[in-house]
Parts: structure tokens; sequence; C-alpha cells
């Protein structure tokens, strides 16, 4: 099992394994801030499908995928319809920003940003 695997290669590393999906969002403290670092387009889709029945009205996805404005505006309208928050925040900085700091460029309810900005 991966997860196994990961877990044995890096002892004392503070990680704790999960399972399942709902087992993973139950450990997070309500509400829940979930980073989503998924590949943009259908996956960030299908990631969202697995988290949505384990969440509770007010908890914050955060879409750090670089997806596409519209797919961002639809994520947020939906989710929005089903009492979450959403955050679209585009990445950037590219090798230099992996070294020194990303730019991180937010957008969504301010209600949300406030529950996760620094």
């Amino acid at each position: 099992d991966k997860t196994d695997e990961v877990i044995a290669e890096n002892p004392g590393k503070n990680l704790a394994p999960y399972y399942t999906v709902e087992e993973f969002v139950e450990s997070l403290e309500k509400p829940r801030r979930i980073l989503l670092m998924v590949k943009a387009g259908e996956a960030t889709d299908k990631t969202i499908a697995s988290l949505t029945p384990h969440l509770d009205k007010g908890d914050i996805l955060i879409d750090g995928g670089n997806t596409y404005y519209q797919d961002t505006i639809r994520r947020n309208r939906e989710l929005s319809d089903q009492g979450f928050n959403f955050i679209g925040t585009g990445v950037s900085g590219g090798e230099e920003g992996a070294l020194k700091g990303p730019s991180i460029m937010p957008g969504g309810q301010k209600e949300a940003y406030e529950l996760v900005a620094p």
C-alpha cells in the first residue's frame, strides 16, 4: 500500500496515515480547510466530488491547481450552492518560486479567505 510505504520511508517526519477520504476529512479541525494541488480539469472535479460527501457547511476547499478561470467560477457557484466555501488560487513562480517562495493569488468568498489568511 502506497500510504504505508510513504510512512515507512519517512520515520519521525510527523506524517499521519489515512486510508480513506472520509478518515482524512474527519481528522481535520472544523471549519475544515483543504488545499487541493491537483492537475487542473477533470482530476480536480473528481477530487472535489470525492470530498464533498464528507464535508460540512462552511468548510473550505482551496484549488491551487492553476485552473481555467471559467472552471473556478463554476466550482465556486456549485460549491456555494451546497454551503461550502471555495477559493480558486493561482500559484506561480516556477523553479525560482519553489526555492524563494511562490506568488499565490487567491480569489473567492471574503469570509473564507479570512479563515485561511496568514
